[in-house]
């Protein structure tokens, strides 16, 4: 066997494995990221059933099984991605490090229904406190 026709036979092969799956290297997409998304959806939606100020939108999804969304705590805007079941909460704004809630742990996961409430409660007060100020009445003077 010559071996430049061995190389070409190589070549030909490694071409059909990259039109066939894409890329040699490239990574498995997994189903846990999803799992650890409805995990803070339940949590979310939990929180709010109970009429805690919190919701969560723009939920955009990365190139590689990462999702990146905004948990909304009343008027505080906090940006979340989530990345190998690991939901990354980003509490002092996206340059600084993000605190880590791995979706599997119970603990971690009441960390950080904890770390929510902490920041709900004060905005919830604050709007019943909007709500109950009467309003200003007009005094004349003689």
């Amino acid at each position: 066997m010559r071996y430049g026709d061995l190389y070409k036979q190589a070549l030909d092969k490694a071409r059909a494995a990259v039109l066939d799956k894409g890329g040699p290297h490239e990574r498995k997409r997994t189903s846990g990221n999803l799992e650890a998304l409805d995990r803070l959806k339940a949590m979310v939606d939990e929180l709010r059933g109970a009429g805690a100020p919190v919701i969560i939108k723009d939920i955009v999804e990365g190139e590689i099984d990462e999702q990146s969304l905004l948990l909304v705590i009343g008027d505080y805007e906090v940006p979340v991605s989530i990345d190998h079941m690991a939901i990354n909460v980003y509490w002092r704004g996206l340059d600084k490090t993000p605190m880590v809630y791995h979706s599997l742990s119970q603990s971690r996961l009441n960390a950080l229904a904890k770390a929510v409430v902490h920041r709900a409660v004060p905005s919830a007060l604050s709007k019943e406190e909007k709500r109950s100020t009467p309003p200003a009445r007009v005094i004349r003077l003689p």
